[in-house]
């Protein structure tokens, strides 16, 4: 039997914790605080979740409900007033624009919903649902890179209004990136939010965390609370991991929920990815650079568990 270290408790390192116990691995998750750690952000792309669960054990609606936000993003417009728009449904967002805005202002953002449409069934495979390639062109293709290659000129060219310029701009700055990275991808959050909508649990995202920490524990996944701990690697691949000075235990596979906080500069060269250059260490990030929400790091947590394989592998 395999062992395996997962560093950080967040949806990331439980839900790949849970995926390899159902593989046959003994998994122990190490985590520095004294709980499972909740990331305050609304959820996009539910059926990563609804996947997990099934995978799992049983089904998401087994263990806690989802509501739709009513009110996902609000624009200032002039005169006190705002452009609310709904969880999803982009004909109750195009509703609130034509009021708001005029029939033509919801033309042009039903046309640039359309352009970011199509962009997505081309690369949502190979970007979001497969462990990416560090070469963005080789990821999403040339063609799609020279369509998409620059936001700021994308948004100029396809949305005339001001208010739905700023609307744009409130979905690309859910994208954890540095606000020099221009990337046309970055468009992509609000097609996903608007077409996949915008829940929370209804009694929070703590809730759904503990449901999260529930299935790992029924899969016999060790915790290790207020245990800070290191991967160790020798010779180019991971021999274990440090939990406090000279205390050293030993793993076959590691992988570091990154819960850190960091704006990523990308760029065609430079592109996040689970593998690292330190044989069997795997890194899922727990904030999405694609503004996804934590629903990215399960999905990633699904790649990693595929790319482990099973412990009779």
């Amino acid at each position: 039997m395999s062992q395996v270290a997962v560093i950080g408790a967040g949806h990331g390192g439980l839900a790949v914790a849970a995926r390899l116990a159902v593989k046959g691995h003994a998994v122990t998750v190490y985590e520095s605080t004294d709980e499972v750690v909740t990331i305050d952000q609304v959820l996009t792309l539910p059926a990563a979740y609804r996947d997990f669960f099934l995978k799992t054990g049983s089904a998401l609606e087994d263990n806690l409900a989802l509501v739709e936000l009513n009110q996902a993003v609000q624009i200032p417009i002039k005169d006190a007033d705002s452009l609310n728009i709904p969880g999803s449904g982009q004909g109750r967002t195009l509703t609130q624009i034509a009021q708001k805005l005029g029939d033509e202002s919801a033309n042009q953002w039903r046309n640039y919903l359309q352009h970011i449409g199509e962009l997505w069934q081309d690369v949502r495979a190979p970007l979001v649902e497969a462990q990416l390639t560090q070469n963005l062109i080789q990821t999403v293709g040339f063609k799609n890179y020279l369509r998409f290659r620059k936001f700021s000129n994308y948004l100029n060219k396809n949305l005339k209004n001001s208010v739905l310029q700023e609307l744009a701009q409130h979905y690309r700055s859910q994208c954890r990136v540095s606000a020099k990275t221009n990337l046309g991808l970055l468009s992509l959050n609000a097609y996903v939010q608007q077409i996949f909508g915008v829940y929370q649990p209804t009694e929070g995202l703590r809730e759904l965390t503990q449901a999260l920490k529930m299935r790992c524990l029924e899969l016999g996944v060790d915790f290790k609370f207020e245990t800070p701990a290191t991967p160790v690697e020798l010779g180019g691949k991971i021999i274990g991991v440090e939990l406090v000075k000279n205390k050293f235990t030993s793993c076959d596979y590691v992988v570091v929920n990154d819960l850190s906080d960091v704006l990523l500069d990308l760029n065609w060269r430079s592109m996040p990815s689970y593998e690292t250059k330190i044989s069997s260490l795997y890194v899922i990030n727990e904030t999405s650079w694609l503004g996804l929400g934590p629903a990215h790091a399960v999905i990633g947590a699904s790649i990693v568990a595929q790319l482990i394989g099973s412990a009779a592998d």
